[in-house]
């Protein structure tokens, strides 16, 4: 069963389900195939912006990883004191968070397409 997916209305713009047989906005009909080529359009949009944020997030969370294990080392070593005990740690811990949504992001999209490509 394959599940509904949304679409853009052609003729007003509105979101509307890809399975729907008018436009519930403007109440334009709406063929099989209008459907189907609208909804995969719209789905690879989604895909690119989230490869957007799938490279800020690596980008981000590299940055955090970097700031916040030089801060715990140092910390660690004895060179710092202060706020940074419960800072330096959580910068660590919030750049480790990123990067893994970002890995986890990039390999379900070599997932999706790979699958994407044993069905064609």
């Amino acid at each position: 069963m394959e599940t509904s997916r949304t679409m853009v209305c052609p003729a007003c713009g509105q979101y509307i389900m890809s399975d729907a047989d008018k436009c519930r906005h403007c109440g334009v009909p709406i063929s099989l195939d209008m459907a189907e080529e609208a909804a995969d359009k719209e789905t690879e949009v989604i895909r690119k912006h989230y490869r957007k944020y799938y490279w800020f997030a690596l980008i981000t969370g590299s940055f955090m990883c970097i700031i916040g294990g030089g801060a715990t080392a140092a910390m660690l070593s004895g060179a710092t004191k202060g706020a940074i005990y419960t800072r330096a740690p959580l910068a660590l811990i919030v750049g480790l968070v990123e990067l893994g949504y970002a890995i986890n992001g990039f390999l379900d999209t070599a997932r999706t397409k790979k699958k994407k490509q044993q069905n064609v």
